[in-house]
């Protein structure tokens, strides 16, 4: 079982009709996983299928602050890692799962991705059943309003990672942690 389930995450597919769940597990361990769930039917009292997912088969990392997301063909968990020893950010993971394995009770599959930069993307979650690509966005630089645009794309079990298509940028800089009066 697990007893450190931390930052849990719930949403609505409304045109799947399933409730998705996600939660890291694990934190500062060398066992650490991301655990992900799916709602058997829309009402989500009903029975899930449940799936936990190693962070690091090497076990020398775990991952913070997962993000969730899904589209017309993944389900998205973004997490940031750290080192188990000493706590330093290593990278961000991103894994895509096969939403139709997922919803059908499979196996789980999923491919891991991992970018060369990157820090709490944020997939998205999208409401357009026909939309193939995933977009994921992040904080690129609060001081001068930057974001950036990640995708998803191609057959699902080979995925394609694309970081940084676009740069949008606001109107004026923000402050990333509080206390804030902004954004």
């Amino acid at each position: 079982g697990v007893a450190d389930a931390f930052d849990p995450r719930v949403l609505y597919d409304p045109y799947g009709q399933r409730w998705i769940f996600s939660a890291g597990a694990g934190e500062s361990s060398a066992n650490a996983a991301i655990l992900i769930g799916v709602s058997q039917s829309s009402d989500p009292t009903a029975g899930w299928s449940l799936y936990r997912i190693p962070v690091d088969p090497s076990g020398a990392n775990w991952g913070d602050y997962p993000t969730l997301g899904f589209n017309k063909n993944w389900i998205v968990v973004q997490a940031n890692l750290f080192s188990v020893s000493g706590g330093v950010f290593v990278s961000s993971v991103i894994w895509a799962f096969n939403k139709a394995d997922l919803y059908a009770g499979g196996t789980g599959k999923y491919t891991v991705l991992k970018p060369n930069s990157g820090f709490t993307q944020l997939p998205a979650t999208t409401y357009d059943p026909n939309l193939l690509t995933m977009y994921l966005l992040e904080s690129s630089s609060s001081g001068s309003a930057k974001l950036r645009l990640d995708t998803i794309t191609g057959a699902v079990g080979s995925e394609v990672l694309t970081t940084g298509v676009a740069y949008p940028i606001g109107s004026s800089a923000w402050q990333s942690f509080s206390p804030t009066l902004n954004f």
